[in-house]
């Protein structure tokens, strides 16, 4: 796959779609046949089909070399006849055709890169009235992910609607990746763009068919919310995140652990305060105040 500062190779895109289709978010089953770099390779099973040989045999994927002196291995030899197979049909990667070598070498724009223009990007989504379809390229945390947007070729760097996580607890911050990483890292989803904010960041409402992640994140105190700042915003939707974050407070969930003795402190602040009187004025610093009561 390519980045910011990679090209991408010819059908890495495409081997990485044929492959996210077939086995997100499923059961499978991996055996470990060796480990080179830090790095696990070994056989993925879904729903008793050869990922492996899947791959292969579409044309996507190579068969490394087999070392000189190295024993004959039947499953290294059914790979190979897949990717002869493949290679006889032009597959894929042995695909010879310079007009389908360049329909399968994605040359997306990165959120990094000086081209890329977020205003534009916000501006043309308005002309779309149904959320555009993406792909969860990576989780920075509860409230920040990058998204692939096919529609714009561009892979943009998001922030959820509304929803803020505060850096101070990484414990909490890494628990949060993980909880949304685990239900939308790799699927695809709607976004439906909202507006750019002075500080650079994207803004956008992430849709799934299984719920709102939003929701959920809220719910399980992995964010907080953040007033909008403007009247011209979705009144009801930031309704629903207020209920999420109330049941939040009331379960004392993530961010909202000690949230009955912070509000016991502001409950004792407020004791403190009065309503009354200037009576005199001393100096530039000091004054005094009649209290309402003893009036």
């Amino acid at each position: 796959m390519g980045s910011a500062t990679r090209p991408e190779e010819p059908f890495a895109y495409t081997a990485r779609e044929f492959l996210r289709n077939k086995i997100v978010g499923k059961k499978c089953v991996f055996t470990v046949e060796y480990t080179f770099q830090n790095k696990e390779f070994g056989v993925l099973i879904i729903d008793g089909d050869n990922m492996n040989l899947a791959i292969v045999g579409a044309g996507l994927g190579q068969v490394l070399e087999r070392k000189a002196g190295t024993a004959a291995d039947p499953y290294v030899e059914s790979l190979q006849k897949a990717q002869q197979d493949a290679k006889n049909k032009s597959l894929g990667v042995w695909s010879k055709d310079s007009v389908n070598i360049k329909k399968n070498t994605r040359s997306a724009i990165y959120y990094q890169d000086s081209a890329y223009n977020s205003q534009e990007m916000v501006a043309n989504s308005k002309k779309i009235t149904e959320p555009v379809e993406g792909i969860v390229e990576y989780v920075f945390s509860a409230n920040f992910i990058s998204v692939y947007i096919p529609r714009f070729n561009t892979v943009s760097k998001l922030a959820m609607n509304f929803l803020f996580t505060p850096a101070t607890d990484k414990l909490l911050v890494a628990e949060g990746k993980v909880f949304v990483e685990k239900f939308i890292l790799g699927r695809s989803v709607g976004v439906k763009l909202d507006r750019v904010e002075e500080n650079g960041n994207v803004y956008a409402r992430i849709h799934h068919p299984a719920g709102d992640i939003a929701y959920e994140i809220v719910k399980n105190g992995y964010s907080k919310l953040n007033q909008p700042k403007t009247t011209d915003f979705d009144a009801d939707y930031f309704k629903s995140l207020k209920e999420a974050e109330t049941i939040a407070k009331a379960k004392r969930s993530g961010i909202w652990e000690h949230f009955i003795e912070e509000e016991k402190k502001q409950e004792k602040a407020s004791e403190d305060d009065f309503v009354g009187h200037v009576i005199e004025i001393h100096s530039g610093d000091s004054i005094s105040i009649q209290r309402e009561g003893d009036i």
